[in-house]
C-alpha cells in the first residue's frame, strides 16, 4: 500500500493495474522532467527577450538618426528651434525629400553624398547599383585610400 501511495495509486484494483503499467513514470521523475523543460523554456524566452530588446534599441537608434529626436513632439519642436538658430533647415535640402537632415548637415542619410562639405560618408561599392552611403574609415595600413563600413540605414 505504501508503494502504491508513492506511485500515485489508490490501493484499489484499478490503482494497482495503473501503478504496475510499464510506461508509468514515478511522480518525482515527472516533476524533474517538467522542471527541466520549464528551465529550458525560461532560458529560450530570456534569450528571445534580449534579442528583441537589442533589435528595439537598433531600430530606435535608426529612428533617431533619421528623424533627429526620440519621437516626442516636444523634442521635435525643440530640435527644430535649435536647427533654426544654427541656420540649418528642418528638412532635407534635396528636391522632393521631406525627411529630417542629419545633425549639423543640410541633407538626410539618403542624400548626404550631395553635401560637398561632408567627409564622413562615401559612395558604397558593394556591386549593387544603389547601395547608399557608407561610413568612410581609414585603411588599416594608414593609407589615404580608405576602407568603408556599411552605414546603419
Amino acid at each position: 500500500a505504501k508503494d502504491d501511495a508513492r506511485r500515485g495509486g489508490n490501493g484499489g484494483a484499478g490503482g494497482e493495474a495503473f501503478a504496475d503499467a510499464p510506461d508509468t513514470v514515478p511522480q518525482e521523475e515527472l516533476i524533474r522532467r517538467r522542471l527541466g523543460r520549464m528551465k529550458e523554456l525560461h532560458s529560450l524566452y530570456n534569450a528571445q527577450y534580449w534579442r528583441l530588446l537589442e533589435d528595439l534599441r537598433r531600430r530606435h537608434y535608426r529612428y533617431t538618426l533619421r528623424n533627429g529626436h526620440g519621437g516626442k513632439k516636444e523634442d521635435a519642436s525643440a530640435e527644430a528651434a535649435e536647427r533654426e538658430r544654427e541656420g540649418l533647415p528642418s528638412q532635407c535640402d534635396s528636391e522632393g525629400c521631406d525627411r529630417k537632415p542629419l545633425p549639423l548637415s543640410r541633407h538626410c542619410l539618403d542624400h548626404i553624398l550631395l553635401d560637398p562639405k561632408q567627409q564622413l560618408y562615401v559612395k558604397g561599392v558593394d556591386g549593387e547599383e544603389d547601395c547608399g552611403p557608407v561610413l568612410w574609415t581609414e585603411d588599416e595600413s594608414g593609407g589615404e585610400a580608405g576602407g568603408v563600413a556599411k552605414a546603419e540605414a
